[in-house]
C-alpha cells in the first residue's frame, strides 16, 4: 500500500492528472509475485516524462511497460498516458535481519 500511495504522490508532484489507478491482481512467478497496476494520467509530455524518471529512481524496482500515448484532443499539447506498472515482492514470509557489525 506505501509504495502504491508514494506512486501517486510521484505522479501528483509531477504536475499529472490520475484518471485510473487499478491495482490489478498478484502474479505468481518461480520465487516472486509480480504486483501489476494499471494507470492513466493526464499531462504533458515532459510531466509524464519527470514522473517515469521520478518512479525509475525510487528504492524499489518498478517497471514501466505498454506505455500508449495520445493527445487529449485535435492539437492538443495534453497528453493521456496509459501504462502498466508492475513492482516485485519474493514469496516467503520472512524478511531477511539486519545485521549489526562488532
Amino acid at each position: 500500500p506505501s509504495l502504491l500511495k508514494n506512486i501517486t504522490q510521484l505522479g501528483t508532484d509531477s504536475q499529472l492528472q490520475f484518471n485510473l489507478f487499478n491495482p490489478k491482481n498478484e502474479v505468481a512467478k518461480d520465487f516472486y509475485f509480480e504486483i501489476p497496476v494499471s494507470i492513466q494520467v493526464s499531462g504533458n509530455y515532459h510531466d509524464v516524462a519527470v514522473f517515469f524518471d521520478r518512479v525509475g529512481s525510487m528504492e524499489r524496482i518498478v517497471n514501466i511497460l505498454n506505455v500508449s500515448m495520445k493527445p487529449a484532443g485535435q492539437r492538443s499539447t495534453t497528453l493521456t498516458t496509459t501504462c502498466d506498472a508492475v513492482t516485485y515482492r519474493f514469496k516467503g514470509g520472512s524478511q531477511p535481519s539486519a545485521t549489526t557489525k562488532k
